[in-house]
């Protein structure tokens, strides 16, 4: 195979095939090629567990042999083949050789042979893969590789949170008496603490203890106000604090209608600067990695599912987020109950992989958990326990020491029993064995005075800054993964074009694959077009106002159409609150991608409404020219229009609502029902901004001889000035929604926490 390989870098000739004295001198100069390549003192790509000791050509009837060292096989703490200096080798069924520029035929195509670059990169990624599988089956002992970079400290100082709520007790104020006093409800009182590199710390409580607010608040996500310090490696959070770090949300907020592999790779490639080179194949693999990791290898194909689509299981889905926060191996990751539906196996299958990840990487995790087995426990390295009413933290410490800390309040584990279930018990309120105040009172007596030292240490002691620690993965990764661009000190991880390109592979996939709403919107318009075509059959032989209604109408179905578009846009506006603010991508970004796609849906369905409905009306096609341009004006600003409602309602119905009016308003007054000549003087304005009126005059002035009376009775003023009014109009229209639609997308229906 690696003779085969060589052989078929030879220039071929005119007619396709290699001459007679081409295929006289292959055998020479592939051998040449060969001990070169075999000089360099490594084994050809992909021997693994498949070795080649000799390779076998005939030439002219004569066998010719090149002998080909086998490679040294040394054991390895994963149990794979390795090069002899260590490096693992990633299995494959076919062997070739790595000269730069060489290629090997595949059928009839040519496929270029991966560089040395490109099988360094390869075999790393089958390292950290098999290394990553060693320490889910191993967590006690972890390998930590050489390019593990988790190297950041967490720390907070008196946290807490309250909100003001109204005091039922106090009189009313205002002017009416209506509006009540307001009065502070604490709902977690003040935290401090720190989270070390490559360790998982497990925030536990009952119900109303702060657990979610508390990690909130440390990942940066709480909308609401607070006080308190955090710091990491003692630098206050930046805009690039959500660049080194995630957040893993209770919520499975995912499109439907991509496969498991898919919606992992999405946060992958928008989390990770790649170098040119890296192909498909090698993304490919990492993301294996992590989905066998969390058991999703075997549905890697599946849909993640809707509600109208079968897709992966509830179980599945949550494991498929836990994946999405972790293939971007940030410093600190933030998970709120990542088990939360999955039974008790899964669980630990899934602690276990993040266990893999801490100690492979040097990854942190702080974990919400409720109820875990006592394997699970015994994973965790630090308990961070909460009791509620208001919240308070009972215990701040190593998982491992919290049993002699109970048992030294009087309070010993009982034999056979979760020690998980055994500290909920005692600090729940209301629960037969609580014993709230006891540990409360222990532990602001003992514990927390250390605590707050140590955290006033380690919050004096500067390390690396955020722009530090990306320099540091990126210098790590150019040892293993060759040459990386600089590191911007943007909130994104990678560039604009990434993201649009991204960002449009996605949705392009997501509109093919939903088959059902294609084929829906394009028969719609279909029939759309021949119901109204026999409603207006040969329209051409009646009146001018019967020809101008006909075009009143075409203008109405299509200012309607784009209503049809804000469920969905709703619908894709969650998912993309939820994106963003784990800085994914930008906004305008999306709503580039997005308007784009849809455009172009929505714009050629609409011309095949038009083209269907304009055969039917006999018509001159040499006018469609004419009146089309306006109609597809009229379209792009009532889209605009309903991109801003979708944008700013809170949901489908809402939507619909508000998009009423505006819809009436224009409608109405559109310079054919309502005109200059008969409208209202305090309401003429309208027609001055209503996108149909200048439509439907600028197509009556393209239709009719310049002697017809109802360009005279409904007071149209043909000329060129109107037109270029009409046209800077409307485009300003179109213009300004589409700004206000991204400033609203910003600023409102955002997640609140």
């Amino acid at each position: 195979r690696t003779y085969h390989a060589a052989r078929t870098a030879l220039p071929l000739g005119r007619a396709g095939r290699r001459s007679e004295d081409q295929r006289r001198k292959r055998v020479p100069r592939c051998r040449l090629l060969v001990k070169r390549c075999l000089a360099r003192g490594k084994p050809a790509h992909g021997v693994g567990r498949t070795t080649m000791s000799k390779i076998v050509e005939t030439h002219g009837g004569e066998a010719v042999a090149v002998d080909v060292p086998e490679p040294t096989r040394t054991a390895s703490g994963v149990g794979d083949s390795n090069d002899g200096n260590g490096t693992v080798l990633p299995p494959s069924s076919s062997a070739h050789c790595t000269v730069p520029g060489l290629k090997r035929r595949k059928g009839n195509k040519r496929e270029k042979v991966f560089s040395e670059e490109e099988l360094e990169a390869r075999r790393q990624i089958h390292m950290r893969i098999q290394d990553l599988r060693y320490n889910v089956k191993h967590p006690e002992e972890g390998i930590r590789r050489d390019d593990a970079v988790g190297v950041s400290e967490l720390t907070f100082q008196d946290v807490t949170f309250a909100i003001q709520v109204p005091d039922k007790e106090a009189p009313k104020q205002g002017l009416c008496k209506m509006k009540p006093a307001l009065v502070s409800k604490t709902i977690l009182e003040p935290v401090s603490g720190y989270v070390e590199p490559g360790t998982l710390t497990a925030l536990m409580g009952p119900s109303g203890c702060g657990k979610s607010t508390l990690l909130d608040m440390l990942a940066d996500k709480k909308t609401a106000k607070y006080s308190g310090t955090i710091k990491l490696n003692g630098h206050d959070r930046g805009k690039l604090y959500n660049r080194v770090t995630a957040y893993i949300p209770q919520a499975d907020v995912m499109p439907g209608f991509l496969t498991v592999r898919e919606t992992v790779t999405f946060n992958f490639l928008l989390k990770n600067e790649l170098p040119k080179y890296v192909s498909k194949e090698h993304v490919d693999d990492l993301v294996s990695g992590i989905l066998e990791g969390f058991g999703l290898l075997s549905v890697k194909d599946t849909y993640i599912g809707t509600a109208s689509v079968r897709g992966v299981s509830g179980g599945q889905k949550r494991r498929v987020t836990l994946a999405r926060g972790i293939v971007a191996l940030p410093q600190v990751i933030f998970a709120d109950e990542p088990t939360s539906g999955l039974s008790s196996t899964d669980s630990e299958q899934c602690i276990r992989c993040l266990v893999a990840q801490a100690r492979t990487s040097g990854v942190s995790f702080v974990v919400v958990i409720h109820q875990p087995r006592v394997e699970v426990v015994r994973l965790f390295d630090s308990l961070l326990l909460l009791t509620s009413g208001p919240g308070r933290c009972v215990y701040n410490g190593k998982m491992k020491e919290a049993v002699d800390y109970w048992a030294d309040a009087g309070f010993p584990i009982p034999q056979f029993a979760n020690p998980a279930d055994f500290y909920m018990d005692m600090i729940t309120p209301g629960a037969p064995l609580e014993q709230v105040d006891i540990f409360v009172a222990k532990y602001a007596e003992e514990v927390a005075p250390v605590i707050a030292e140590e955290v006033e240490q380690r919050m004096a002691t500067q390390g690396r800054t955020a722009m530090d620690v990306l320099n540091l993965v990126r210098d790590t990764r150019m040892k293993f993964a060759g040459s990386l661009p600089p590191i911007k000190e943007t909130q994104y991880a990678v560039s604009n074009r990434m993201q649009l390109r991204v960002l449009f592979y996605r949705k392009l996939h997501l509109t093919l694959r939903d088959r059902r709403q294609l084929v829906t919107q394009y028969v719609a318009s279909v029939f759309q077009g021949i119901f109204l075509g026999l409603a207006f059959w040969q329209i051409v032989d009646q009146s001018s106002t019967s020809i101008l209604s006909f075009f009143f109408i075409l203008l109405q179905v299509g200012a309607m159409a784009g209503m049809s578009t804000m469920p969905a846009l709703i619908d894709e506006r969650i998912i993309m609150k939820f994106e963003t603010s784990d800085s994914l991508y930008a906004e305008w970004i999306w709503i580039s991608v997005v308007s784009l796609i849809d455009s172009l849906l929505g714009i050629s369905s609409n011309l095949l409404f038009q083209v269907i409905l304009w055969a039917f009306s006999g018509i001159e096609w040499s006018l469609f020219g004419d009146a089309y341009p306006w109609s597809f004006l009229e379209y792009l600003v009532f889209t605009a229009l309903f991109y801003v409602i979708s944008a700013v309602a809170n949901s489908s119905a809402s939507a619909q609502q508000t998009a009423m009016p505006f819809l009436l308003l224009f409608l109405i007054f559109n310079n054919f029902f309502v005109t200059r000549e008969t409208a209202a003087s305090f309401t003429e304005w309208i027609l001055w901004l209503s996108p149909v009126a200048y439509a439907i005059e600028q197509i009556a002035c393209s239709i009719f001889d310049e002697d017809d009376p109802i360009l005279d009775m409904n007071g149209y003023r043909c000329s060129s000035t109107q037109t270029i009014i009409a046209v800077v109009v409307m485009l300003a229209m179109f213009v300004g929604f589409r700004v206000l639609h991204l400033i609203c997308l910003v600023r409102l229906n955002n997640i609140q926490r």
